[in-house]
């Protein structure tokens, strides 16, 4: 008698990213490449949106959510919160050191250009230096020059962390370990097959793909237009809209930004899944999905008078199979931009989208 394989896909670590921020764009541009590329959810204040939320009480929300915290330390000490006398970057070290969150920092080597020297800052910056390169406990500390330095070595070390705690975790059987491979295997060939499609779409349109997604964007309305729905042979207001997911496992360093997120339809017994799994912004999960490239009439314009509509070739990915898996919860809400006034609680959708599927 066969019995059904429980193995579950590798999980998606939520790391949250510590550092100063407008000197250290780049470097934490490639630390969030890095651990895109590997299949887990760079967390930080490139998340943040409006709030009336202390900034700090924002930060720590975001590191409880999280499995490990990158210290990424430059030039900089940074801005000091308050009367703490102390800036964001440590407070945040200090919350993941509390909550016992493993914390890999990497530290700038290079010269200070002369005319950018702040004597009190700069002596601050030492002073968190020393306290991070003399206490060893529940860390690892390496240096870096280049974001492409820090993106490579920042990869190396969190597969490494990765993998430790995987192990330490997951003591299954050498059946449970082959379903788990395989289950990996699948979702990056998938992952292949979408790289393609994004490059010639013509070629590779109406297969059926396993893939492993984020959702970064917000859900769509009934406003969405009817020419959306035909091209794809949808029924009107009875398929979800997702916009903006982002396939994980693709090397997207040979496409440009704007290829780098697609639009999703799910239809049916999926939809409700990823209602009544409360998937939001953030949120991780594997399903099988169609890659389709339709001809669309008007596509242009969000409002029912289109001012300057225009016609065009869209893809999209189009979810119908319930084969669906939650690997990551999302934090925040997913609401569509056309509904920031109306506010219903995930039961009422559910329970509205039931009535009309």
């Amino acid at each position: 008698m066969a019995t059904k394989d429980t193995g579950n896909p590798p999980p998606a670590y939520r790391v949250f990213i510590s550092s100063t921020y407008e000197d250290m764009k780049d470097f934490r541009n490639a630390a969030s490449d890095a651990l895109t590329n590997i299949q887990s959810i760079p967390m930080g204040m490139e998340r943040f949106t409006a709030t009336t939320q202390p900034v700090i009480d924002r930060c720590y929300e975001e590191i409880r959510q999280c499995q490990f915290c990158v210290s990424i330390v430059g030039f900089r000490y940074g801005s000091l919160y308050k009367d703490s006398n102390l800036s964001y970057s440590e407070l945040e070290f200090n919350e993941a050191e509390r909550l016992g969150i493993p914390i890999l920092v990497f530290i700038r080597k290079g010269d200070i250009e002369s005319d950018k020297i702040d004597i009190e800052d700069l002596s601050r910056l030492e002073k968190f230096k020393k306290r991070l390169q003399n206490s060893a406990s529940n860390r690892l500390t390496a240096s870096f020059t280049t974001p492409e330095d820090l993106r490579d070595k920042l990869t190396r070390a969190l597969q490494d962390e990765f993998k430790r705690k995987t192990d330490k975790n997951d003591k299954v059987s050498s059946s449970d370990s082959t379903g788990k491979v395989a289950a990996t295997e699948e979702y990056l060939q998938g992952a292949a097959v979408y790289k393609n499609f994004l490059l010639m779409p013509g070629e590779y349109l109406d297969q059926t793909v396993r893939l492993r997604v984020r959702f970064d964007g917000t859900f769509g309305s009934w406003r969405l237009k009817e020419e959306l729905f035909e091209a794809y042979n949808l029924p009107i207001g009875k398929a979800l809209y997702l916009n903006d997911l982002f396939v994980l496992g693709v090397d997207y360093s040979d496409v440009g930004d704007e290829a780098k997120h697609i639009d999703a339809f799910a239809v049916g017994d999926a939809a409700r899944w990823i209602l009544e799994n409360h998937i939001t912004k953030g949120s991780v999960f594997e399903g099988s999905f169609r890659l389709e490239w339709k001809y669309v009439k008007n596509v242009a314009g969000k409002s029912r008078i289109q001012i300057g509509a225009s016609d065009a070739y869209i893809a999209k990915l189009i979810l119908r199979n319930t084969d669906l898996n939650l690997i990551a919860q999302g934090s925040t809400t997913a609401l569509s931009k056309n509904d920031e006034s109306a506010i219903y609680s995930q039961e009422s959708i559910v329970n509205l989208l039931k009535n009309f599927m």
